[in-house]
């Protein structure tokens, strides 16, 4: 199949929002509530839907496990793709409850792990929440072990990401901040996944990184669905090298100009070379308890510095098309100073503490750039040995400039 060609799959979305509604959440639910209908509505429109059935919307609550929380765990209501009933789903939410800090996200992860996710659709979760879940070191928290179900987050997070389900994280601000290790663990979350850590100070912004977040991982899953044929045919099929295969397939891209849509928004942390080694920690841990003995703490002092340099919006251009080398981003010589900065961009989430400044997410054309590498299994798998696919040999990776950390993975 030549990459040119069109993928003739019907586009489709499963959508699951994760909301938290502990007392501290009153706000995102209600702006929530407010606008799901019209973020529906211009998901359709925008992302190419062709009718209201092809999105699922799913929606999880979650509060605590009991004694930090009597009321319930998770609230699983399923997908439907009657916005009107997400609607009158969200109504019944209130925040009230919590206890000891961290939240019960783990068991909320799991239960959307488990939905009935469509075989041909995008998947992607929004998690929104201003606290981390059991069991990441957190102070006083009634669960230092990890969640008491047994589940564990950064499995749970690999499995999602074999699924090809993207988690992008809404983190509501200041509050999450004031936690030791929360940051890092969501920015290594959502980059396990290819999804995306959005910092939002306000509920008014969150109809917009909703809308944003959805958009763009849309955005790159029709790429990934076009370029993923054309991969697996040439290189599954023994036909080319990897190096090979990367280097016509990025040309091609190049000549078409292809860029993805890519959302921006106002770099509100303050970069910590502490908190880069705690992500990369958090990243390559097979559980947060391997984790834990290695992370390194972060000098509160500093990190009450906030960092205000804005982010670069980028026109899309093309890049160097010598991508084969996984681990070497293009683009490092010959390119504007500003697009050099933005491969390279300040850290939107290191920081443990946040600017009270309103965000603006906005949309930004983004170039990409293709990459592929022979893997091994590195994890187990959840499913059953029944359902799952045949053991991958080549791992594709789309990147978007300016989103090194958050470039969409399929195993092939």
């Amino acid at each position: 199949m030549d990459v040119e060609s069109p993928f003739p799959e019907r586009k489709m979305l499963d959508l699951v929002f994760i909301q938290d509604a502990t007392g501290s959440q009153g706000s995102y639910i209600t702006h929530s509530t407010e606008h799901i209908q019209r973020i529906c509505a211009d998901i359709i429109s925008h992302g190419g839907l062709a009718s209201q059935e092809d999105l699922r919307v799913g929606l999880i609550a979650f509060r605590d496990h009991p004694p930090q929380d009597h009321t319930y765990v998770t609230k699983n209501f399923g997908f439907t793709s009657n916005i009107n009933q997400v609607h009158e789903n969200l109504k019944t939410l209130y925040a009230s409850g919590g206890g000891d800090g961290p939240e019960a996200v783990t068991a909320s992860l799991w239960e959307a792990l488990n939905l009935d996710w469509r075989p041909l659709a995008s998947k992607m979760i929004v998690l929104i929440a201003d606290a981390p879940p059991h069991g990441i070191g957190e102070y006083g928290d009634g669960f230092d072990a990890g969640s008491p179900d047994g589940h564990d987050p950064l499995v749970i997070a690999r499995e999602l990401a074999q699924r090809g389900i993207v988690l992008f994280f809404v983190a509501c601000e200041p509050a999450l901040s004031g936690y030791a290790h929360a940051n890092d663990f969501y920015t290594a979350l959502t980059a396990i996944t290819s999804g995306l850590m959005v910092p939002l100070t306000t509920a008014s912004l969150l109809s917009r990184a909703i809308i944003g977040s959805v958009l763009e991982n849309l955005d790159m899953e029709r790429l990934i669905r076009e370029v993923g044929a054309a991969v697996a045919e040439r290189i599954l099929g023994g036909q080319q090298s990897v190096d090979d295969v990367a280097r016509e397939l990025h040309e091609k891209l190049l000549l078409r100009g292809d860029g993805v849509k890519r959302m921006v928004v106002e770099n509100i942390y303050r970069e910590s070379e502490e908190a880069k080694h705690n992500v990369h920690t958090w990243t390559n841990a097979r559980t947060i308890q391997d984790a834990r003995p290695h992370l390194k703490k972060v000098n509160k002092h500093e990190s009450t510095q906030i960092e205000t340099n804005h982010t670069h919006r980028l026109k899309a251009r093309a890049l160097p098309t010598n991508t084969s080398a996984w681990d070497t981003p293009p683009g490092h010589t010959d390119l504007h100073p500003h697009l050099r900065h933005a491969l390279h961009p300040p850290a939107l989430h290191h920081a443990r503490r946040a600017t009270r400044r309103p965000l603006h997410p906005a949309a930004a054309s983004s170039p990409i750039s293709l990459r592929l590498r022979l893997v091994p299994r590195a994890f187990p798998s959840l499913e059953p040995e029944s359902k799952r696919r045949t053991p991958c040999l080549v791992e594709m990776r789309l990147v978007r400039a300016g989103s090194e950390a958050c470039a969409i993975r399929r195993r092939l």
